[in-house]
């Protein structure tokens, strides 16, 4: 069974009781919901990224470039080409044009864009990127590439879900 709640997961036991963030203090952090991402933002001074920010900067990406997707049969076989079968190193794969890290695979990352409601108790978010279950090609569940954004519940969270924070810079305006 590939999908399947595990119980007691969150972002100190990504996988359950039994597991750790002890070795991984360098991958992203996951299962946590867009509430908790964007009350994290806000403690640290910051915000979550609109998805047009988010976007921009996932499309500098350097010719080439590889990341962390599922490489194989899913879900059966993961040949492992990137190197990893989960999350890796927020670094491994190294900086795009202006100096970001991994926005494509690895993990979705919550932005702030709301998504207009189908219906009255319906609140969805936009997360973007894909994760290390999707595919380059699209041959199944996600084809990972700068546009791509998934709708979820707010409050979900998953071992494929983490967040990045953003900086507001002002910008002094010179008079010449």
């Amino acid at each position: 069974e590939w999908w399947r709640a595990v119980e007691n997961s969150w972002w100190r036991q990504p996988e359950g009781t039994s597991s750790t963030i002890v070795g991984r203090e360098d991958h992203p952090v996951v299962h946590v919901s867009w509430y908790d991402a964007d009350a994290y933002c806000r403690w640290k001074g910051m915000r979550l990224p609109s998805e047009a920010e988010w976007e921009f900067v996932a499309s500098k990406m350097k010719p080439g470039t590889l990341f962390n997707s599922w490489d194989g049969s899913f879900p059966k076989k993961n040949t492992l080409e990137d190197g990893f079968l989960g999350t890796c190193p927020v670094n491994s794969f190294g900086a795009n044009l202006i100096g970001a890290f991994n926005l494509l695979g690895n993990v979705w990352e919550w932005v702030d864009d709301p998504h207009p409601p189908h219906g009255p108790q319906e609140i969805k978010k936009v997360l973007k990127g894909g994760s290390f279950m999707d595919s380059k090609d699209g041959s199944f569940n996600h084809l990972i590439r700068p546009s791509t954004r998934m709708l979820n519940d707010p409050t979900d969270t998953s071992n494929s879900i983490g967040f990045r924070c953003a900086l507001s810079v002002k910008s002094e305006r010179i008079d010449l």
